[in-house]
This record gives C-alpha cells, structure tokens and sequence, in this order.
C-alpha cells in the first residue's frame, strides 16, 4: 500500500449494478467520487468507499505510516539469517505508537 499510485481505487470486486436503485460508489458516474483522496472500495453491494472521509491531512498521516510499516517489514525481511534477529525486527514493527494521538 506504500506504493500504491492513489487517488486509484483499492477493490477486491468489479463494479457492479444489481439494479436494485440504490446509491454506489461510481466515479464514472458520479462527479464527486472522482474527488476521493483515498477510495477504498467495499467488496458488497452497493460498493461504497469506506475512506471518504479521508482529508488531505489524514491521507498524509495514514500514507506516512503505511512508509513506515514498510520500513520495518523490509528490515524484517533482509534481516540476517539468525531467526532472533528476524524476529526482533518484527517486534519493530508491531510495537506501540502514538499514531491514534498525534
């Protein structure tokens, strides 16, 4: 998720309409949709973004964590063959933060 190139959309299903005239989550046609910083899309019908409440602050923040979580895992993945140091290196990453604080 560190990379990847937003405001595309993250989806585990194909849009689909199952006429049923209820509201969805569809930049092609709705215009406001095509402004969704960070569109996570839900895999159900209707497909709506779990993340449009997301501002310009908080994409910054969760995009910064999302970096640094990365850091850590490729720490943990090229980390020496002694199978303490790997596992110290995941501790890393799963330690404590204040992200919910800032």
């Amino acid at each position: 998720m560190s990379e990847w190139a937003w405001p595309q959309p993250v989806m585990l299903n194909v849009l689909y309409d199952a006429g049923l005239g209820l509201e969805s989550w569809d930049p092609r046609l709705n215009v406001f949709d095509r402004t969704h910083l960070m569109p996570i899309i839900t895999p159900a019908y209707p497909p709506m973004n779990s993340a449009v409440q997301v501002s310009h602050t908080t994409f910054k923040v969760m995009y910064d964590e999302l970096w640094r979580a990365r850091h850590f895992a490729d720490l943990a993945a090229h980390a020496a063959n002694d199978a303490d140091v790997k596992r110290a290196k995941w501790v890393d990453l799963f330690a404590p933060t204040n992200f919910f604080v800032r």
